[in-house]
């Protein structure tokens, strides 16, 4: 557990008692402050109600990135000029000598993170990875010296984040996604573009697409500008590339590793690249490499029976993620749909003759219906349980079954791992009854 003592002796608000909440909540107890704890939808009758804080005393307020700054709380904390930060601020304010890698995107961020993460661990350097990859960063343990912290950084997390510096900032890639949360593109951009905060870190950004392109050639930094890999004869040529020393030779190698797959390419070279400013050697990174998987959810590979191939894609939440997967298979029976966040499909239209029926699912079928409409054949099939039952009725040798949802899961599920999980079950299901 971090010891927060940057507000040593003073009162410090933390909204919402969720994960984050509740570390940063212990975090600054363990470090001397006193802590006004708040959550509208669990609270009890030890935490003291806003409408009675003493806004003079109050030094901070922590604010859960779940909680959006229009919050009545957040709000009231700014009239009253006291400062609005976020637990990854507070992890840099109690260990500013650490060294901070932060990756983001809209699309990749975790599998980027946890690449790197993998690197630095089979290479024996002292490292640590958390935020929205699922481990509170006040729950990490204390860094050293030098030690360094790789931070996967939600548009979240990095819209309330006003203090932490990273050494090695990396964006990925930006597609519309949380525009509801940001209030429209600009602001998202806006937050995405905040990982890029000092003049002295190496900022690692992807050239794919037009929002990057612009961040890129207006950073003032250190900079490397990666792209996709295109497939040439003698192995992989990167794009638009500056990266260290022998990185084109690298990529060739890498090329031949068949673990991680055509839609990583992009995470693979902003680890790389990160990996190698971070002091590691190439043949280190390429033995890393090699053992790598990819997180759950993500372009997944569950099974194969009867020679039809079944991809868990759940996490594939917007088009530009469901794209990639397009890409990388044919005869495709797709299963998408769910809570729409208004993404256009244009994208996906050169994708499309690889696909040969779409099943629709949750609130955004009708919608996603008329979208392939003269496109694709469809059918609604409403529950995700109807489209694999549907699709493995149509499906034939050499086919594959894929979910890629281009939506949001919440209309029908808990969270994409639970679509996620869900599609395995049916899976597994249907591999015993093969």
């Amino acid at each position: 557990m971090i010891v927060a003592n940057a507000f040593s002796g003073k009162h410090v608000i933390v909204l919402g008692m969720g994960r984050t909440g509740t570390a940063a909540t212990e975090a600054l107890r363990l470090g001397g402050t006193t802590v006004l704890p708040w959550d509208d939808n669990n609270h009890s009758d030890q935490m003291q109600h806003p409408a009675t804080y003493d806004w003079t005393q109050i030094a901070a307020l922590v604010l859960s990135p779940g909680i959006p700054t229009t919050h009545p709380l957040v709000q009231k904390a700014i009239s009253e000029k006291a400062d609005i930060i976020s637990d990854i601020d507070l992890l840099y304010m109690s260990h500013p000598n650490a060294k901070y890698v932060g990756i983001t995107g809209t699309n990749g961020k975790t599998t980027t993170t946890s690449l790197l993460g993998h690197i630095l661990k089979t290479s024996g350097s002292r490292h640590q990875v958390g935020g929205n990859i699922g481990t509170p960063v006040l729950a990490m343990q204390p860094l050293v010296k030098d030690e360094i912290c790789v931070l996967e950084m939600s548009s979240y997390q990095l819209d309330i984040s006003h203090h932490v510096l990273f050494d090695v900032a990396v964006l990925l890639n930006i597609s519309p996604d949380h525009l509801e949360r940001h209030g429209g593109m600009d602001r998202y951009i806006k937050a995405k573009q905040k990982i890029f905060q000092q003049a002295n870190q190496l900022a690692i950004v992807g050239l794919d697409d037009p929002h990057c392109r612009e961040i890129f050639a207006a950073l003032e930094c250190d900079k490397i500008g990666i792209s996709s890999c295109q497939r040439i004869e003698g192995g992989i040529y990167i794009q638009n590339n500056n990266l260290v020393d022998d990185a084109f030779e690298s990529h060739k190698i890498i090329a031949d590793l068949t673990t991680i797959g055509i839609q990583n390419w992009q995470n693979m070279t902003a680890a790389y690249a990160a990996a190698r400013h971070l002091g590691l050697q190439t043949k280190s990174i390429i033995d890393s490499l090699s053992t790598f998987r990819t997180p759950p959810h993500r372009q997944e590979v569950v099974a194969k029976i009867n020679d039809i191939t079944y991809v868990n894609d759940s996490k594939a939440t917007n088009v530009a993620a469901t794209k990639f997967a397009l890409a990388n298979y044919n005869d495709i029976f797709w299963i998408l749909g769910g809570r729409s966040k208004g993404d256009d499909l244009e994208e996906l239209i050169p994708h499309l003759s690889r696909v040969k029926h779409a099943f629709l699912i949750g609130d955004a079928a009708p919608q996603l219906a008329s979208c392939l409409d003269g496109h694709v054949p469809c059918t609604i099939s409403k529950t995700l349980e109807v489209a694999f039952s549907a699709a493995n009725a149509m499906a034939k040798n050499h086919s594959t079954i894929l979910l890629s949802p281009a939506c949001a899961s919440f209309d029908q599920f808990k969270n994409f791992e639970h679509r996620g999980d869900t599609f395995r079950n049916l899976v597994t299901a249907q591999k015993g009854a093969a």
